[in-house]
């Protein structure tokens, strides 16, 4: 039966991939558990290719596991999915002759109509392992939520961190590897194209086109895409700096565009909803709550934003830094904010996850006494136990600490154990 396979061998129906253990280690807990997976994240990040890892994982823990894997987009032109009816209907017709463990995934759902409905008859009925990928945060909301609020669990795939970038590329560690790193990003597909700039920029440019075409401007019928290409070049450039809807409202109008302040706000929605970007808000470390005024925003994929800009330039070498950190924190499970304290002084990143919380401040050098007494002082301001660190590209140094804050270079913080795994 097209899409089940009840026995692997080492011509499986699925292509050969780099495991990806960062991943696969949150999963495992989940294998076997009633509770829908979710997996996110933004188109190419590598969601179809951890379900092909999921189900050999699967079956070397039950190897007779009857496995029903669906690509949504691929498959519904000779399988009949126009409808949520009718793919339960299918679903079930693919376990009719087995008693065996039942496993369900399915690719890039939320293209079906209504797809909530058939997860919550699974889920209701019951006996199912349910993994689900989506590329739209808007997968979560809505009747999903309403239907299966407490019964599914999310983890999110980002690009790939740079040690895996390392070992798709089969590079060693060194600066020549680093800056190839932060150049063209962590899609996992360039792996194939890495030496080949032309192709690079080719794949970069299907990928926004896709992003723009399938997640973006379908939500806003009647937008051009010169304006979403408008406003995302934007975002490019400004990585790491606050911005506003009003001051986004203002650049669009200079640049002969009237767009209101509230479509604005619509707009960057949808893209956060995309995972092109993804917002760092202000939250006010005194006061402890969020400050609705602008907003970083930062990429899922550094090569996407370096090909918005036109190349990655020399003189946007803080703000890769920056957004490299950004990533690493967010590809370790945590939620990132900026933290905002009294005349306007900030530290970079407030990071939290499962109640743990670390403030994490970038510079990527430090010409003057002046600048590293207030890069420092930014961390030591906030007066609790919380983990302090400041990265920076200045690799003399690396490994010393300040007033119990904790320096790395660049290299040394993505290398590091915690930035492979939960710390």
């Amino acid at each position: 039966m097209s899409g089940v396979y009840y026995t692997f061998t080492m011509n499986r129906n699925h292509p050969s991939y780099i495991p990806r253990p960062l991943y696969m280690n949150r999963i495992l807990k989940h294998i076997g558990s009633p509770l829908i997976k979710v997996l996110t994240g933004q188109r190419r990040v590598g969601k179809s290719y951890m379900l092909f890892q999921i189900a050999d994982t699967i079956h070397q823990q039950s190897p007779r596991a009857a496995i029903a894997s669906i690509n949504i987009p691929r498959d519904r032109f000779h399988i009949p999915i126009r409808t949520s009816r009718e793919l339960y209907e299918y679903i079930i017709a693919q376990f009719k002759d087995t008693d065996e463990i039942k496993v369900v995934m399915l690719d890039e759902i939320w293209e079906v109509p209504d797809f909530e409905e058939t997860l919550s008859a699974l889920f209701e009925q019951g006996g199912y392992d349910i993994y689900i990928t989506g590329s739209n945060s808007h997968l979560l909301s809505g009747e999903l939520a309403t239907l299966l609020s407490g019964r599914y669990t999310q983890i999110e795939i980002h690009g790939l961190s740079y040690q895996e970038f390392l070992r798709f590329h089969k590079l060693d560690d060194s600066d020549a590897s680093l800056g190839l790193f932060l150049r063209i990003g962590g899609l996992p597909y360039l792996h194939t194209i890495s030496d080949d700039a032309v192709l690079q920029e080719d794949y970069f440019r299907t990928v926004e086109e896709t992003i723009l075409f399938n997640d973006v401007i379908g939500a806003h019928k009647g937008s051009s895409k010169e304006l979403f290409r408008y406003l995302i070049r934007f975002l490019a450039d400004t990585v790491g700096s606050p911005v506003s809807a009003a001051s986004i409202s203002r650049y669009l109008k200079n640049q002969k565009l009237t767009i209101s302040v509230p479509t604005v706000i619509s707009f960057l929605e949808t893209l956060e909803r995309s995972y092109l970007i993804h917002r760092s808000p202000f939250f006010d470390l005194s006061g402890k709550q969020h400050l609705d005024t602008a907003s970083k925003y930062y990429f899922e994929d550094t090569g996407i934003r370096n090909h918005l800009c036109g190349g990655m330039r020399a003189a946007d070498r803080s703000k890769i830094l920056e957004q490299a950190v950004y990533l690493s924190l967010l590809q370790m499970g945590y939620s990132v904010r900026t933290g905002r304290m009294a005349k306007d002084r900030e530290i970079d990143f407030v990071a939290e996850r499962a109640g743990d919380t670390i403030y994490v401040q970038v510079c990527d050098r430090f010409p003057t006494q002046k600048k590293i007494d207030t890069e420092f002082g930014n961390l030591l301001i906030p007066r609790d136990g919380y983990r302090r660190y400041m990265v920076t590209e200045d690799e003399s140094l690396d490994g010393t600490s300040q007033d119990g804050i904790g320096v790395f270079s660049l290299r040394s913080w993505l290398t590091l154990p915690h930035a492979n795994q939960d710390m």
